[in-house]
């Protein structure tokens, strides 16, 4: 579960905001689309698995070529990427749960989601197992390697969440995902 909510429901509508996630040509409009790319292109073919699905968005773009699923914490953002995604297989549960899934996946996404979890490490080592050999794990995390976060140092977008616990450099989480 993201150890830095009080719970699963702390990500309801009042979180998934139409200001910030509804419309088009904002930042996560953007960013939904470049994440779908990125699956595209080095996904190939088969079945997706998205962590932290949220609205279904990045499912949505890619159901026509692929056959994808989604998990999420929040059952109010599962209930809308059924809307959004109404070809998708998707459920509540939590990143940690993913070994219940019927896997392999042929790639599974877990975008700004490893920085909430307590265990990322533990996470991630399953994600290895239930991708298929040859597979591919795509994840986005900030990066306060990052010039800009050096910059801002504490006042940088990222230290002020008190959800991002696990906060690392690309070589630490490069690290927990090679052999």
């Amino acid at each position: 579960m993201n150890a830095g909510a009080d719970s699963p429901d702390d990500y309801g509508a009042e979180f998934f905001d139409p200001k910030r996630y509804g419309g088009r040509f904002n930042q996560y409009w953007w960013a939904r689309r470049f994440y779908a790319s990125l699956i595209e292109r080095y996904g190939g073919s088969g079945r997706v698995l998205e962590i932290g699905c949220g609205l279904g968005h990045v499912l949505a773009r890619l159901e026509d070529r692929f056959e994808t699923h989604g998990i999420d914490v929040s059952s109010f953002a599962i209930e809308q990427a059924r809307k959004n995604s109404p070809h998708s297989v998707l459920q509540v549960a939590t990143a940690e749960e993913i070994e219940s899934l019927p896997g392999p996946f042929d790639t599974i996404a877990a975008f700004h989601v490893v920085e909430h979890l307590t265990d990322p490490a533990s996470v991630l080592q399953t994600c290895g197992r239930m991708t298929r050999p040859g597979g591919c794990l795509l994840i986005a995390t900030p990066n306060p390697q990052a010039p800009f976060a050096r910059r801002k140092g504490e006042r940088w977008y990222a230290n002020q969440d008190p959800t991002h616990i696990s906060l690392m450099n690309p070589g630490e989480w490069r690290a927990l995902v090679e052999p």
